[in-house]
């Protein structure tokens, strides 16, 4: 399933009501972005119909109709899963942020974490993080990490399973391990 994990609320764009422009994964799954026709299909009905330009592997441009403060909702994907265990949650930021017209975004949104496998040391990926940038300087507007994907050891002389759930994302500059620590 898409995960809505860019949110931008215009509240001067119609004067009784807001518009949203909501980004998504556009349906892309795995460690390549979305391509310029599934965004089409995602975006089809949408305040950002025919006004998404796919660039690179999965970065999606976008110029905001007017220079506006934005209520901008930002988060990080789910780590990936094993079956036995949840993949930790990406982080989410919400911020006001002005948004000029002229400018054009640019938006990489994170993609969840893929499935362990059972076999033996196998983790489930962890979730993308999602990127907000200004084009014209590469000046970063906001970033979100993803959640750790679980991970298990099969010890097959012992026919022991050793799980460690994915843990959430962290809002420190220097992160963490992806994983709990089943001992702690």
């Amino acid at each position: 399933p898409a995960l809505l994990v860019a949110s931008l609320v215009s509240p001067a764009i119609a004067a009784s009501e807001s518009t949203a422009f909501e980004f998504s994964t556009c349906g892309a799954a795995g460690r390549t972005g979305p391509s310029q026709t599934q965004c089409n299909n995602a975006y089809q009905g949408t305040s950002l119909e025919n006004k998404v330009e796919v660039v690179g592997e999965g970065i999606q441009e976008w110029s905001p109709p007017e220079t506006d403060l934005y209520n901008v909702t930002c988060a990080g994907a789910k780590g990936g899963d094993d079956g036995r265990s949840q993949g930790g949650r990406g982080a989410v930021i919400s911020a006001e942020i002005e948004l000029n017209g002229s400018k054009t975004y640019r938006f990489l949104v994170g993609q969840e974490g893929g499935y362990a496998e059972n076999t033996k040391g196998v983790a489930g990926a962890g979730g993308g993080g999602t990127f907000i940038v200004r084009k014209s300087d590469q000046q970063p507007i906001m970033v979100c990490g993803g959640g750790g994907g679980v991970s298990y050891i099969i010890d097959s002389e012992n026919y022991q399973v050793s799980t460690k759930k994915g843990l959430d994302a962290s809002f420190t500059e220097s992160g963490r391990d992806g994983t709990e620590n089943p001992d702690s």
